[in-house]
């Protein structure tokens, strides 16, 4: 008896993994594809010929293609956390390695993340699920850098909420759909915007001529001691 539980268990193992690979290939193709093909052109066909399994194998393991990116969506917020307890990445953005690690996660997601926003607003599982991502990762912790910034005398005159919805969204367009852009370029850009849109009225510690008769050629720079104003990915 102990010996046929025991072969029931193994079998019923060895399922599950089968389950679970085919599963996974049906992802890594998706996200393969969509380095080079938009989601609207993405059918079943194609993506079932690419894993060698059968179409009837999709309905499996997914309801339709949607539910192939809301999984994929988890696969992303999963690899941003990982990154963010590990290395902390945009803890400190003048870190050359932090930007080196976030430029690559995004080099690797952009096209998934594209796909998710193209199709959100036609399936309502997938649009809430992106807007959680949103405010978990983007949104509600440039808002709470708005929040600190003037702590420290900084970001005059912003409404921490709508302007951490603002930039929140200016980050996701940007990333989105700049897929033909270089993404160091494309944090970069955004780095500067954020720094700029919360430092623009910092106090002025230039020496010299400039600072004795309190004119500046440029905008003054942020303080030493000020938190850093961009975004860094965070999972409640």
């Amino acid at each position: 008896m102990r010996e046929m539980s025991n072969t029931f268990a193994s079998r019923r193992s060895a399922n599950r993994r089968r389950r679970e690979e085919a599963r996974q290939r049906i992802l890594d193709a998706t996200r393969q594809i969509l380095q080079d093909k938009p989601f609207r052109d993405l059918t079943v066909d194609e993506l079932m010929a690419a894993t060698g399994l059968s179409r009837t194998a999709f309905y499996r393991y997914f309801p339709d293609r949607e539910a192939v990116l809301l999984e994929l969506l988890e696969e992303v917020w999963g690899e941003l956390a990982d990154a963010r307890d590990a290395e902390a990445v945009g803890a400190n953005f003048d870190d050359a390695t932090s930007i080196a690690r976030l430029t690559e996660l995004l080099a690797a997601n952009q096209a998934v993340l594209k796909a998710i926003t193209d199709a959100a607003p036609g399936d309502e599982d997938l649009d809430r699920a992106y807007r959680a991502f949103m405010h978990s990762y983007w949104i509600d912790d440039i808002t709470a850098r708005i929040v600190e910034a003037q702590s420290h005398g900084l970001g005059a005159g912003l409404d921490p909420g709508p302007a951490g919805e603002a930039l929140g969204w200016m980050v996701e367009r940007m990333v989105t759909q700049s897929l033909d852009k270089d993404p160091r370029q494309v944090l970069e850009t955004l780095i500067t915007i954020v720094r700029k849109c919360l430092y623009s009225d910092a106090p002025n510690r230039q020496s010299g001529p400039a600072a004795e008769t309190g004119t500046s050629s440029g905008p003054a720079p942020a303080p030493d001691d000020a938190p850093i104003g961009v975004v860094a990915p965070k999972r409640n």
